[in-house]
């Protein structure tokens, strides 16, 4: 299906480089003020309702983005010049955030709102409109360019529209009046003759109860066949009445648009819309930027019939997932499909606008407002309704900074979900004051893998749609997945009572001079959760690969692995393995022998859980680099990444995956030192 993409230019995005540099590092917030003017329909929201301060949050951003690196990100702009000067303000805005921000008007704390009109994204952050003219102006002159001005309403805007090449702005021509009555008298008569039809039903209706109550078979036979002629009046009238409003409706809009470009003095088109009033800076795109009722929404002059403040979603999400004030993050997957398959919305309305202008978008945007297709892809919508992320901690200090982010995908298809909580275990961690270089587990319940196997093809085989667009995800219920479900049966038998694994690296010391044996020692260990470890012993004792577990203690002592291994480990290197609590630890060093003595019971409920220490990550990058060879070192790319680390803040990440009764969640959790600058 076509999507509606204007032309993208050096104009338009010199232009969005403006907001682009505010924009940068995504700690933004959004003032309760602010919501007052976002539609309660807006597809998606992301803001907070309390201020961040700009210094803290961006100090704690690694550094890392130098002229060489962003330059290599960053695709040309047409020419390389503008690609220079575009680097260049990304470079200044991450050596001094907050001057940067108070250079834009934005002072020391950063509040703002981006979300839709209709279809139309809005930014809006609150700042200085003074100090902001200033910027503009010297960032026109940098780039010897000017944006498009007009004046609304007392509000002076700039707009940074497509550029035309070899080619004129068309022109909308009003339709003649008298087609719009013409248009007008067919509605008309398609509700008259459908009045009409509807009568003609309830008279053969009532005629149908008499012959019935006196017998008359062919009095009968008259009346149904009055009621079958009636039934197909009401139904051609029906589809005429639709055909006959949808060309009103279109004249009508070609009658305002018209009228719309001659306020504008005969200017129309998509374009980003910069402005700025006492309170807010506002950039937005309009499929139309010169449509003055469409300005007067973006531009929040004419506040939206519900607001997302007065609705109080927002607060029944931060409610419901215990997300503090900072920041909260929404996508609505009902309110866009039901944009895209008809509604009555304005994202709707503007959806269908655009599609009239362009053929195949039009026939596309037809069929799938059509059923079956409308009503398949709602119901995906209703299974997936919405996307919801924001902080449940946020604290920035001069010297530390703790964040916890989350992340939900709803799923509201019970039997899915279900399914999928089968494959959620138990991830063996401990709370061990020795932390991990790196972690990773993974929980997966093994007994449950045969009827998760199952509830699947069950499921798979309920995929049929009959939409032509969602055809192919039909391939998908004709998987055969026997030869999975015969696996997952024979890996249950064998590995019954395993509930997850972890693998934890604690050290790792590198021999860069030999190239048999790179790994000199590692201090790691692996753990494997199970409901009955003695039980998970006696299944590895039949698995000839396993034969070395053959004699593991169940009394939780030590039993050393290297004279039973098939290959030597490095000089020095001890490997044991023990029976702790409901885990069987596999490990080698200090710090590994601690956590498989603090590992204990099964540990954290989860499908995926993952940690990661910068600060000893960089220690032992630095001691990588120590060994290396010069040649090496001096190369520019491993110099690069190496001077690099030393811009990370110190700290821990910890990351989760899972299933749970509302669908997937994601939690991320860091914590972070910096020196106190």
């Amino acid at each position: 299906m076509t999507v509606f993409r204007p032309a993208i230019t050096r104009k338009l995005l010199v232009s969005a480089s403006v907001s682009l540099a505010i924009l940068f590092g995504q700690s933004a917030t959004a003032a309760n003020r602010q919501i007052e003017l976002v539609p309660d329909d807006s597809l998606f929201y992301f803001g907070t309702g309390k201020p961040v301060p700009v210094e803290h949050f961006f100090a704690m951003v690694p550094n890392i983005f130098d002229q060489k690196t962003m330059t290599d990100l960053i695709p040309d702009i047409d020419e390389s010049e503008s690609q220079k000067k575009f680097v260049k303000q990304l470079g200044e805005f991450f050596a001094d955030p907050a001057k940067v921000t108070e250079q834009w008007g934005l002072g020391d704390e950063l509040q703002f709102s981006a979300y839709t009109v209709g279809l139309m994204p809005v930014f809006r952050i609150a700042g200085d409109a003074k100090q902001f003219e200033t910027s503009i102006l010297k960032l026109e002159a940098e780039h010897e360019m000017k944006f498009d001005k007009i004046t609304h309403k007392g509000i002076d805007i700039r707009i940074a529209a497509p550029e035309k090449k070899g080619s004129t702005t068309p022109k909308i021509v009003a339709p003649d009046p008298t087609e719009i009555t013409a248009a007008e008298e067919a509605v008309a008569e398609a509700i008259a003759k459908g009045t009409s039809a509807r009568e003609q039903l309830k008279t053969a209706t009532a005629n149908l109860d008499l012959a019935k109550e006196a017998a008359d078979g062919s009095g009968i036979a008259i009346a149904a066949n009055e009621i079958s002629d009636a039934a197909k009046e009401i139904s051609a009238t029906q589809a005429a009445q639709v055909d006959a409003e949808k060309q009103l409706a279109k004249l009508q809009q070609t009658k305002k648009d018209a009228e719309n470009l001659v306020s504008t003095g005969g200017k129309e088109g998509p374009g980003l819309i910069i402005a700025a009033d006492g309170k807010d800076l506002t950039f937005a795109f309009g499929h139309n930027a010169y449509d003055p009722e469409l300005l007067d929404q973006l531009l929040g002059l004419e506040k939206p019939e519900k607001s997302l403040a007065a609705s109080g979603k927002l607060k029944r999400i931060r409610k419901e997932w215990n997300y503090g004030e900072e920041m909260v993050f929404y996508i609505d997957n009902q309110l866009i499909v039901d944009a895209m398959t008809g509604g009555d919305s304005l994202a709707a309305k503007q959806v269908a606008m655009i599609a009239s202008r362009e053929g195949k978008m039009q026939a596309d945007l037809e069929l799938l407002a059509q059923e079956p297709c409308r009503g398949e892809l709602r119901q995906m919508a209703a299974n997936w309704p919405m996307m919801v992320s924001g902080n449940r901690v946020f604290e920035v200090a001069d010297t530390s900074m703790k964040v916890d982010s989350h992340f939900a995908m709803l799923f509201d298809h019970e039997e899915w979900r279900n399914t999928l909580k089968l494959l959620r275990g138990v991830v063996p961690v401990s709370q061990s004051s020795s932390e991990a270089l790196m972690s990773f587990g993974v929980g997966v319940d093994v007994d449950s893998l045969p009827q998760l196997s199952g509830q699947l093809t069950d499921l798979l085989s309920q995929v049929n749609y009959d939409c032509e667009i969602l055809s192919p995800l039909n391939e998908i219920g004709e998987t055969d997945i026997s030869a999975v479900s015969m696996g997952a049966m024979m890996f249950s038998g064998m590995a019954r009572g395993i509930k997850g694994v972890s693998v934890n690296l604690f050290d790792v010391e590198l021999n860069a001079e030999s190239k048999q044996m790179p790994v000199k020692n590692a201090d790691a260990a692996i753990a494997i959760a199970a409901e009955d470890p003695a039980t998970l012993v006696q299944t590895l004792r039949m698995l000839p690969q396993m034969s070395m577990l053959a004699d593991l203690p169940l009394d939780g002592s030590a039993m050393s692995l290297n004279s039973l291994l098939p290959i030597p480990l490095p000089e020095g290197v001890e490997l044991f393995a023990a029976v702790k609590g409901k885990n069987i630890v596999i490990y080698s060093g200090e710090q590994a022998a601690e956590f498989a003595n603090r590992v204990g019971g099964n540990g954290q409920e989860a499908f995926v859980v993952s940690t990661f220490n910068t600060a000893k990550f960089i220690k032992n990058m630095e001691a990588i680099s120590a060994a290396l060879p010069a040649d090496i070192k001096e190369d520019e790319d491993i110099a690069s990444m190496l001077s690099m680390l030393n811009a990370y803040p110190l700290g821990n990440i910890y990351y989760s995956l899972d299933f749970t009764d509302k669908g997937i969640e994601f939690e991320s959790i860091s914590e972070f030192e910096r020196d106190k600058k």
